[in-house]
């Protein structure tokens, strides 16, 4: 069975126009390309990626909905595949999409394979209902999709390069800016972070979202 999962923003050329003109600036002051800021900056605004706004924008669509799927049929060892194993097909049908499943007692398990864990999908956790699943799957997969895009440091030579890590198996970091000295790189990971806030205000969401992943672990 498949339900949309609405997230209410809407697509209008005044949005566009503002995304592209964020993506400039972060082009402008990052090593990202215009493109690369372009997909960034649509992730942050909510939707999967920028394709997804434009085609929301010519269709005249009012808000992005993806599909809830629910107890659907999954491929053989989708629980226990590692993610760098699995077909492009795989990840093509499933990567990024939230599902959930239906406990005996009406309740559904809400999950995604969305590189939290790395060879099985993130549980999101339970919901009573359908509703309360939609919104549960909307949440956490925009938090994760934010989290992903901030950038970590690495250390090479003398010279600290601040990277935005793939958000899903196949793709490469993106180096984003080439600093002199760890207080340079967090004095400017700062102000990229008041740039980026996350989507739902907290980033205690995200820190449940982690402690969610490690516990489905156990």
């Amino acid at each position: 069975m498949e339900i949309e999962m609405t997230t209410p923003r809407a697509v209008t050329a005044t949005l566009v126009a503002s995304l592209k003109r964020a993506a400039k600036r972060e082009s402008r002051i990052t090593s990202l390309t215009y493109s690369q800021a372009l997909e960034i900056e649509a992730q942050h605004a909510g939707f999967l990626n920028w394709h997804a706004v434009t085609e929301l924008l010519r269709s005249g669509s009012a808000v992005l909905q993806e599909p809830l799927e629910i107890d659907p049929l999954l491929p053989p060892d989708f629980y226990n595949t590692p993610n760098d194993e699995r077909s492009e097909e795989e990840l093509a049908r499933w990567w990024q999409k939230p599902f959930a499943c239906t406990n005996p007692d009406g309740s559904l398990d809400v999950r995604c394979l969305d590189g939290g864990a790395w060879d099985r999908p993130t549980f999101y956790g339970s919901a009573p209902s359908l509703t309360a699943a939609i919104a549960l799957a909307d949440k956490k997969l925009r938090t994760w999709q934010w989290a992903q895009q901030q950038p970590v440091s690495t250390m090479r030579g003398d010279r600290i390069y601040m990277m935005v890590m793939p958000n899903r198996p196949g793709e490469t970091p993106v180096t984003v800016m080439e600093l002199e000295s760890f207080e340079a790189a967090n004095a400017w990971l700062t102000e990229w972070q008041k740039r980026h806030p996350p989507p739902l205000g907290s980033r205690s969401q995200w820190r449940g979202h982690q402690d969610q992943t490690l516990s489905d672990r156990g």
